[in-house]
């Protein structure tokens, strides 16, 4: 699903994409939401950089920017996102990673 339910909110994963691919030094982020026991779904981040950020760059990224319920759970560094046939970031494949 496209849509990360929260706290009863619904919170599309490209707002927070938005946010991250604003850092300098990223070159592509993807954000999917997922299960962790009973609880609201909770949000992963998938970052890929040319530089050393690290996760508390961008979680400073989200502390001016952001309300709290959309700030991510995790935070994924991988060398490249995985695609499918259309080019499109596979998000399924990125839940393997979590």
């Amino acid at each position: 699903s496209e849509v990360i339910i929260r706290n009863g909110e619904n919170i599309y994963p490209a707002e927070i994409e938005n946010v991250i691919i604003k850092i300098q030094g990223v070159k592509a982020a993807a954000v999917i939401g997922y299960q962790s026991g009973r609880e609201d779904e909770k949000i992963a981040a998938f970052v890929v950089s040319d530089k050393n950020i690290t996760e508390q760059d961008i979680f400073l990224a989200f502390r001016s920017s952001v309300v709290p319920n959309k700030h991510p759970n995790k935070i994924i560094f991988l060398e490249e996102l995985p695609q499918n046939q259309n080019g499109k970031i596979n998000k399924i494949a990125l839940a393997e990673f979590i």
